[in-house]
């Protein structure tokens, strides 16, 4: 499967506005060099290659990119204010169920499952650390660490499964991903 960047989008109004359409039409342009939606749709050249997937792509208030329309036929979607991504090779059935929600990794023009982030209390973490049987290498470990780590373990009021300390931890204990989230869901029951 190959993600193809086909740049962001943003609402524009012709000058001059083309008489012959309604005045609520609405333009999107790509920010790179202007290509009109429509032109990008209908012009001589397609942008799109036929049958491949499209999608819109929303820029988050973290800064991560949300995968959100999703369709073989462009024209089913409107991209001001999105990045629009096309997605060759896919052999699924279902293009939205398997895109739509997920995250762009622009970089690596990739996309997967948002991580998983739970949180729980001091004293939900603390017993499932025991019942697990890891609370006394993560009680050594701490002690060893620096002071902000021993301040976070011992003043905290809540614990993040994506928290940088917390997979420090993990991986100086040689524990997976797998590993923390089990432990957090562990944590969640209690």
């Amino acid at each position: 499967m190959n993600i193809i960047d086909r740049g962001y989008w943003e609402s524009y109004i012709p000058d001059p506005f083309p008489p012959e359409l309604a005045i609520n039409t609405a333009f999107a342009k790509r920010e790179s060099d202007g290509l009109d939606w429509y032109e990008a749709l209908y012009g001589e050249t397609a942008l799109f290659a036929p049958g491949t997937v499209k999608a819109t792509v929303w820029q988050l208030p973290n800064g991560d990119w949300q995968v959100q329309a999703v369709d073989r036929d462009p024209s089913r979607m409107f991209p001001p204010g999105a990045r629009v991504i096309e997605i060759e090779g896919y052999t699924g059935s279902d293009p939205f169920a398997d895109f739509s929600g997920k995250k762009l990794d622009p970089v690596a023009m990739s996309v997967a499952d948002f991580p998983v982030v739970l949180t729980v209390s001091p004293r939900q973490i603390r017993l499932a650390m025991t019942k697990m049987g890891v609370r006394q290498q993560v009680e050594d470990y701490v002690k060893s660490a620096s002071l902000d780590v021993q301040d976070s373990w011992d003043y905290s009021t809540q614990f993040v499964s994506t928290d940088p300390m917390v997979a420090a931890c993990m991986q100086a204990l040689g524990k997976s991903e797998g590993d923390l989230i089990a432990l957090f869901q562990l944590a969640k029951s209690l």
